[in-house]
């Protein structure tokens, strides 16, 4: 099984199927709220932006309050999926190594689908402290960072000189024709 799993980071790039399931992660609080969930019935095609008030005003308090945040989470993964896919496009085209990309944007969807539960249904009742939210949030800007980061060492950025132990012995790059393409 573990031989399959690093077949399949080093063998085949997944990093562009990512950016389209990180789409879809994004808009899993709309797909909730407005189309397959409980939401449905306060969705209005014809006043699309009243949704959010049309529940509060007429679904019980802990749909609407799922609804809200649904919409929280939503709004805040297509912000940060701009800045996600620029950076799988860069560490593509600087060449990065397969596995390197493929583990941070695996890394980048989990933490994305893992802050969209925390925050739609983790709030509620305070059962998860709003901070987690934030920290996981943080994880994800974190693998994007990484991602650009890996990208720039690649195509010989002044970081590769005083890259700090960590960075340059876990993140392992090749070299690419890109590379020297880009330099010039």
């Amino acid at each position: 099984m573990f031989e399959a799993i690093v077949q399949h980071f080093t063998e085949e790039n997944w990093s562009l199927v990512a950016i389209a399931l990180a789409f879809l992660i994004a808009i899993y609080g709309l797909l909730w709220s407005r189309v397959f969930g409980p939401g449905r019935q306060f969705y209005n095609p014809l006043a699309p932006r009243d949704f959010v008030a049309n529940a509060e005003n007429d679904a019980p308090p802990i749909l609407a309050g799922r609804i809200k945040r649904a919409e929280a989470a939503m709004n805040n993964g297509l912000e940060t999926l701009g800045f996600f896919a620029a950076a799988v496009v860069a560490a593509n085209l600087a060449g990065v190594e397969l596995w390197t990309m493929n583990w941070y944007c695996y890394a980048y969807l989990t933490s994305r689908i893992i802050y969209t539960w925390v925050y739609i249904y983790g709030q509620e009742f305070n059962i998860i402290p709003s901070f987690t939210r934030t920290a996981i949030w943080f994880c994800g800007i974190y693998y994007i960072l990484c991602l650009y980061l890996t990208a720039g060492v690649v195509l010989g950025d002044p970081l590769e000189e005083n890259a700090t132990y960590w960075f340059s012995t876990a993140i392992k790059v090749k070299d690419y024709p890109v590379k020297d393409l880009l330099k010039g």
